[in-house]
């Protein structure tokens, strides 16, 4: 049992509605609840503004008036497949804090309502959506999460200067030009990004302490990551076009790596980070316990690596 989350079903009972204590960090309905549902929950919120309000219905729910009830929260992840439009945000805070969108059945609707939260500091949008040049404006913005959508370049957070952590997560977003703009950017993930192979810009994120690439079929070299001195943590997994790690260990300051489902690399393929001045931790996936154990032996390290969850905290909050 989550200490940290309640989750509510109609109808609602007693103790879906007890205080919330302390531990309690998230609310949560996944079922449809009716408007005097709403206003019982608001009112359970009154006194706890700053937890996270989500609400996830595949079907059931096709509008946002029942945010109407909300308007305190600086927290809000909404998922609904049905829905039609985003017109209920009007009822949020102008100063929104995090935002997660999920997925819908109708393809195309706009993200213009987004442009009103100039404060917000964290995004998540899944799925393909209109206007999303919108979220250029979102100039507040520390965490953008891009889940299932492709975009022809990243021009649109050119303009995010205090942008620290960004995941691109399925989609076919292939040109990454635009990521040298950014200038405080700690922590880049690409996760099976259909397509993509021209790694060259990560080369150039000098402001760059963590990077997590996984499934990238069609990467068969990276860039030389000798200019990102910042660079501590690197997670590659399943990129099995890769065989070269020379432009990795070329990382001046390298100190936890992660290789999994790298059943192509041999042993040969790990000379270059042999002796490497800062790695101190790795944690390696070439297909067997024993090619493992010889791995980690011929780095002369522990085997061990900060998870991803605990790296990306680390990369957007200090």
């Amino acid at each position: 049992m989550d200490d940290s989350l309640r989750t509510l079903w109609s109808p609602l009972t007693k103790a879906d509605l007890r205080p919330l204590g302390s531990s309690i960090e998230r609310v949560q309905f996944l079922a449809p609840l009716s408007d005097a549902e709403h206003k019982q929950v608001a009112t359970l919120l009154k006194k706890r503004p700053e937890v996270e309000f989500r609400g996830s219905v595949h079907e059931g729910v096709d509008d946002l008036e029942f945010l109407q009830h909300y308007r305190d929260l600086a927290h809000v992840s909404l998922s609904f497949f049905g829905l039609k439009d985003l017109c209920g945000l009007q009822y949020l805070r102008r100063d929104l804090k995090t935002l997660e969108l999920g997925a819908t059945k109708a393809s195309g609707l706009s993200l213009a309502p987004l442009e009103r939260f100039t404060e917000l500091r964290a995004l998540s949008i899944e799925g393909q959506w209109r206007d999303f040049e919108v979220v250029a404006k979102l100039k507040r913005l520390r965490e953008l999460h891009l889940r299932s959508i492709t975009l022809p370049n990243l021009a649109v957070v050119r303009s995010l200067k205090e942008l620290r952590g960004l995941t691109l997560k399925l989609g076919g977003t292939t040109d990454l030009g635009d990521l040298s703009a950014l200038k405080v950017l700690r922590y880049f993930e690409a996760f099976q990004v259909r397509g993509l192979a021209d790694l060259s810009p990560v080369g150039k994120m000098k402001s760059l302490t963590h990077l997590f690439l996984q499934n990238l079929p069609q990467v068969s070299e990276l860039p030389s990551l000798a200019p990102l001195k910042k660079l501590q943590w690197v997670t590659l997994e399943q990129l099995k076009g890769l065989k070269d790690l020379k432009p990795l260990a070329a990382a001046p300051n390298l100190q936890e790596l992660a290789l999994f489902g790298m059943k192509q690399l041999q042993l040969g393929d790990l000379q270059p980070l042999v002796g490497h001045r800062s790695l101190r931790s790795a944690c390696v996936g070439l297909g067997s316990l024993k090619r493992n154990q010889q791995a980690l032996d011929l780095l002369g390290v522990d085997d061990h690596v900060t998870d991803k969850f605990q790296a990306y905290a680390e990369a957007v909050t200090t």
